[in-house]
């Protein structure tokens, strides 16, 4: 007895969210990774990590990156976009040590979110079937949270998109 109202709690539960939207992740494979270059690194005053004993922070200047986002499935449709930041970087003992800084181009907004967040940046009609744009990239590291064991430190940002009533 006991199994069968939960069942039916679980089916309800199902039936009421069957029109809700979900965020998916947005293709940007025709982007030009090719051209991004190594991030620039220093310490948060500005200085080179070697020749800062008292850093806390290392700053990677990565520049501006263009991203061609998928978006002809989307066509005419009210949607937001977000960037979503990684939960688990390798290199990185916990999600908050990284911190992501942007401005955007034309079409995305300016943020800035941490390791296992998702941070709006652009919300309209889409209008064409590739969104393209540049976001000028800065990721600040927490030296104290880097796991020295892993010197294989990376991660990707991704683009998921959610279609709006």
């Amino acid at each position: 007895m006991r199994w069968r109202m939960r069942l039916a709690a679980v089916a309800l539960c199902l039936g009421t969210t069957s029109g809700a939207t979900f965020a998916q992740r947005l293709d940007d494979s025709a982007s030009p990774r090719q051209t991004i270059q190594a991030p620039q690194v220093h310490s948060e005053r500005g200085l080179s990590l070697a020749d800062d004993e008292q850093a806390r922070f290392a700053v990677l200047s990565f520049g501006r990156i263009e991203y061609k986002l998928a978006t002809a499935a989307y066509k005419g449709r009210r949607a937001r976009i977000d960037l979503v930041i990684p939960a688990v970087v390798r290199g990185l003992m916990a999600p908050d040590g990284l911190q992501l800084r942007w401005r955007g181009g034309r079409l995305f907004a300016d943020g800035e979110g941490r390791g296992g967040e998702r941070v709006p940046v652009w919300s309209g009609i889409v209008a064409d079937a590739w969104m393209i744009d540049t976001l000028e990239l800065t990721a600040r590291l927490e030296l104290r949270k880097l796991d020295l064991r892993d010197t294989s430190f990376g991660f990707e940002s991704y683009f998921q998109i959610e279609v709006l009533p």
